[in-house]
């Protein structure tokens, strides 16, 4: 070992122990994590690599492909005050990664909404596509992709249905709608069922939810019925937490159960930054896409904020027969283009890292308790919203409340049982499950919000917080 570097066996560079120390320690805790993963970015000096490594894949190349599959991320046609208009020539390094003869697979994150639509809520982002959508889904090639998203219902269900009638006259098929049968495509003798579903959506107030949401259970027996068929079942899950550099323990391991139920592909986004990509027994998982095409009007730092990772996917009729990962990078002008080699081999490394990371079950479940603080640290903030709302209280409180219904919120009370507040976890299921309105719901807000101010509950979900703000990208 020779300065603050030393060489690991998978010839990634690893920063000295010392400076891991003091970014795990109690006076680096205190810094904004913004400021800590800007610092534990500069430090961070990688060798230079060429390929990104996916675990499990070295010894099983020599078969040949008849189809192949590329797999972007989000795709959101929005537009940020200050940029510059959308046009069609920013997608062609996509066309390009994608070719002439392979399918590409994603997630079409904006719903296709008119002036006439209104928002659908109080809380959160709200997305919308550009006016000129369909000069840029023409520009798309051959493409199934899941309207399955947290912003789907941004606009309410018109908009929804709009997208997906849209999409559909651009010859683009869709998953991801509840109850929806599996798309099912041919390509070169290789048939494939397609299948999407999300944790976390605007759930509209009158009617059930057009958009699929994840059932583990329901997901793995169609799952199982595709294979049975003899199909090559890909599987797109929205879901987890935005800006990650890991991600939490609970969704590697639902990840695994979907492949080995037979999803011999399953492609998971919303984090916005690529996550780990390994190969199972049974096929490929992409823990996290990261962007595919999303503007954004300001981003965290993060060392593949501006990456766009995509999977090119060799598949034949029984499965996965080859995986390559690589990267085009996003800018706010010129949209996609290929980065330069600097760039891309900066990336490869990092992305080296956290596929690497995907086998240490502690640092994962770390991650996880600093994801599930932040999210009951955020029903907390859209309850005082709700409670200051001056038009409609109990409107505000009442999507509040429908937030706790979606997956990714659902089993936080029990979650806050396991963190010994149960006091906490009490008063967050008395708000999920309130069924009476005014008063009674009001209440039940402000009893979670009055539990939520208590020190001794303060304190836990700060440590709770504290233990998962460990640098991800760090060995």
């Amino acid at each position: 070992m020779t300065g603050i570097m030393a060489r690991s066996s998978s010839n990634v560079m690893l920063p000295y122990r010392p400076l891991r120390s003091f970014l795990e320690s109690a006076p680096a805790a205190r810094l904004p994590h913004r400021w800590r993963a800007t610092l534990a970015h500069k430090l961070l000096r990688q060798p230079r690599v060429d390929r990104v490594v996916v675990p499990g894949e070295d010894g099983r190349r020599g078969a040949s492909h008849r189809a192949v599959l590329v797999a972007f991320g989000d795709l959101a046609f929005v537009r940020r005050d200050g940029m510059p208009a959308l046009h069609a020539s920013q997608l062609d390094a996509l066309r390009n990664a994608v070719g002439a003869e392979a399918l590409l697979t994603a997630n079409f994150e904006a719903p296709i909404a008119t002036p006439e639509d209104v928002r659908a809520g109080s809380f959160g982002s709200f997305l919308h596509t550009v006016d000129n959508v369909d000069e840029l889904l023409a520009r798309l090639p051959d493409s199934v992709l899941t309207v399955a998203n947290n912003h789907a219902l941004d606009y309410g269900v018109p908009a929804f249905e709009r997208t997906v009638s849209t999409l559909a006259a651009h010859d683009v098929a869709t998953v991801g709608q509840s109850g929806q049968a599996p798309v099912i495509i041919e390509r070169n003798g290789v048939t494939m069922a397609f299948l999407g579903a999300c944790d976390d959506v605007r759930l509209p107030s009158e009617q059930p939810s057009p958009v699929a949401l994840i059932d583990d259970r329901e997901l793995e027996a169609s799952i199982r019925l595709q294979r049975a068929r003899g199909y090559v079942v890909v599987l797109h899950l929205h879901w987890g937490f935005e800006w990650s550099c890991v991600p939490p323990r609970s969704y590697r391991d639902r990840a695994r159960a979907f492949s080995a139920a037979g999803a011999q592909v399953v492609l998971c986004h919303h984090a916005h930054v690529p996550l780990g990509v390994e190969r199972t027994p049974f096929g490929v998982i992409a823990h996290g896409l990261g962007n595919g095409f999303f503007p954004f009007a300001s981003a965290p730092q993060h060392p593949l904020r501006d990456s766009v990772q995509y999977l090119r996917i060799g598949i034949d009729a029984t499965g996965v027969v080859s995986v390559d990962v690589d990267f085009l990078q996003f800018e706010q002008a010129a949209g996609l283009r290929t980065p330069t080699s600097g760039v891309a081999h900066r990336w490869y490394a990092l992305q080296n890292l956290a596929n690497t990371a995907l086998s240490d079950s502690a640092r994962l479940e770390r991650a996880e308790w600093q994801r599930v603080s932040s999210a009951v640290r955020s029903v907390g903030h859209w309850c005082r919203v709700a409670l200051n709302e001056r038009q409609d209280v109990e409107a505000a409180l009442a999507e509040a409340q429908r937030l706790l219904h979606v997956p990714l919120r659902r089993n936080l009370p029990s979650r806050m049982d396991e963190l010994g507040l149960k006091s906490l976890a009490n008063a967050m299921a008395t708000f999920r499950d309130t069924t009476a309105h005014g008063q009674a719901l009001r209440a039940a807000a402000e009893g979670l919000l009055s539990t939520l101010n208590e020190h001794p509950t303060r304190r836990r979900l700060a440590a709770a917080f504290d233990t998962g703000t460990l640098i991800g990208w760090l060995p």
